[in-house]
């Protein structure tokens, strides 16, 4: 019973280990040895027994990355406060499931004689990249600040950015398992450490590569305007008397070829067939009457579009005369929050939740906007931490620059707007774009192919940034195949725990022996 009492104290120690690797705290280096305790503490373990100490690792890790969740849910529904805590909880019960049947998969696994670490490690890159979460969380968070780490998202998205990480921690498992006194699986071990190595290799490589293609691409000098504004009960003319003067601002320093405005800068909703009227009512005239445009260079703001009975969150680009270039309806409104799941059909669900939203999602084949003959991929809020869907679109309209509207005021100080940042960070070097973030409230700033951010804003303050990027073409091989190499790995991953791939009997021997020495010691 203690040892068992000790190896659940190992798993939950693995999920702290594991937030704390992840923004606010940010301690990075933990991402290399996150998943030990959790490892050591399997070893030998059954199948069940593997998944529960799995189970325990992502209910602590999870539980902790959402403690921001109970004050959004209090912000669209007047419930309970242990019933803004149980929300939470069960969504990091959920998010831990997907660690469970990893840690299932490599009890099977093991017990067949397959290398130690070897299915966990292509199990987590599975999950990562088909298994459903509310927030799509992956090891790659824990070292958005690493560049050089970030470069396999080029290849293999997220999941693959992952998978040094865990090799690392697998191989440090192999030692610490050997400090009692037995050997140490020298060849495994290695194998594993020069995994991160050879990532980190390859990632300086290609910086250097991409970095001066970069150099070589015509460039833009784009402005974003953090206003601060409050994100309800604001005044269309109050919210965007806000973004016109910040605006102002920055073309008095110089002129800008794009100021971005986030999602929230026309506050109120506007009807489809008069946003042309209303951008030069309110922006370009405004109560100060006169001539000249108020605002000189083109604009891609964030605006509510009322489409005869529909309404959509949008981005619309509009030049410095008013006339629109085009406009964006999100595809992915966030459940609960821009939209209940069958809120027609139960009224009850909108008495439960009176502050979410009744938007409609766009089409999901839109086409980029264009600016000067260069295409951009706009992104609402949190379609940027979508990488299935910014690579569909991306695949489809082969953009020369994302950039993403938001509105993160909802989440308060908390870590949320820094977490959903650093997730989006992985897009500009999935794609090799440079990646725009005007925020609301924050965070805001530029991501440039490589992952590296620059500018970021303050959350909760008004702030304006100035930067240079660069109109990129190109395709990656993560933009051509998408997670096509996963949806493979999943099938050997399967095969591998079920029995329908089989290692050699002196294998299976040696596993065997291995693990009755481990049974031996532990009651020892």
């Amino acid at each position: 019973m203690r040892a068992r009492r000790t190896a659940v104290g190992l798993a939950a120690l693995s999920g702290v280990l594991y937030w704390a690797a992840c923004p606010p705290l940010g301690l990075w280096p933990l991402a290399f040895l996150c998943w030990v305790p959790l490892l050591v503490a399997m070893r030998s373990a059954s199948p069940r027994w593997a998944a529960l100490l799995g189970g325990v690792q992502g209910l602590a890790a999870y539980f902790a990355l959402g403690a921001w969740l109970p004050d959004v849910v209090r912000t669209f529904a007047p419930l309970h406060p242990v019933v803004c805590w149980a929300i939470p909880l069960l969504v990091a019960a959920q998010s831990a499931l997907g660690v469970a049947l990893c840690a299932w998969a490599e009890a099977r696994a093991s017990r067949s004689g397959f290398p130690a670490g070897l299915v966990f490690t292509l199990a987590l890159g599975v999950k990562e990249a088909f298994y459903p979460m509310l927030f799509p969380v992956s090891a790659a968070l824990q070292v958005h600040d690493v560049p050089a780490l970030l470069q396999l998202a080029e290849i293999g998205g997220p999941a693959l950015v992952g998978v040094p990480l865990t090799a690392a921690n697998v191989g440090l498992a192999g030692l610490v398992r050997a400090l009692p006194g037995r050997r140490a699986p020298v060849r495994a071990v290695a194998v594993a450490l020069s995994v991160p190595v050879a990532a980190l290799v390859f990632g300086i490589w290609r910086m250097a590569v991409v970095d001066a293609a970069v150099r070589a691409a015509p460039a833009a000098r784009i402005a974003i305007v953090q206003a601060n504004t409050p994100h309800a009960g604001t005044t269309l003319r109050a919210a965007i008397e806000a973004h016109v003067a910040a605006t102002r601002a920055i073309e008095a320093g110089g002129p800008v070829d794009l100021v971005v405005w986030p999602e929230t800068a026309f506050g109120g909703v506007v009807r489809d067939g008069e946003l042309e009227a209303t951008v030069r009512r309110e922006v370009l005239g405004g109560p100060d009457g006169g001539d000249a445009p108020r605002v000189t260079s083109p604009v891609l703001s964030g605006v509510m579009l009322r489409r005869g009975t529909r309404l959509t969150n949008s981005a619309a680009l509009f030049d410095a005369s008013g006339t629109l270039h085009g406009t964006y309806d999100k595809v992915h409104p966030l459940v609960f929050g821009e939209y209940i799941p069958l809120g027609e059909r139960f009224p009850a669900l909108r008495r439960w939740l009176p502050n979410a939203g009744h938007l409609t999602a766009g089409a999901p084949d839109q086409p980029a906007l264009e600016l000067g003959g260069h295409r951009i991929e706009t992104l609402v809020c949190y379609e940027d931490v979508l990488p299935d869907f910014t690579n569909d679109v991306a695949r489809r309209t082969h953009p020369h620059l994302l950039v993403n509207l938001a509105n993160d005021a909802w989440f308060g100080h908390s870590a949320a707007a820094s977490l959903h940042f650093a997730l989006a960070q992985l897009r500009a070097v999935e794609h090799r774009r440079y990646l725009v973030v005007a925020g609301n409230s924050g965070v805001s700033g530029f991501v440039d192919p490589d992952g590296r951010a620059s500018g970021v804003t303050p959350v909760l303050e008004a702030a304006t940034r100035v930067g240079v990027v660069h109109w990129l073409d190109g395709e990656t091989i993560f933009e051509r195949v998408g997670e096509a190499p996963w949806g493979c790995a999943a099938v050997a991953v399967l095969l591998m725990a079920l029995g329908g791939i089989r290692v050699s009997a002196a294998s299976r021997s040696a596993a065997a022996v291995r693990r009755g020495a481990a049974h031996t010691m532990s009651n020892g």
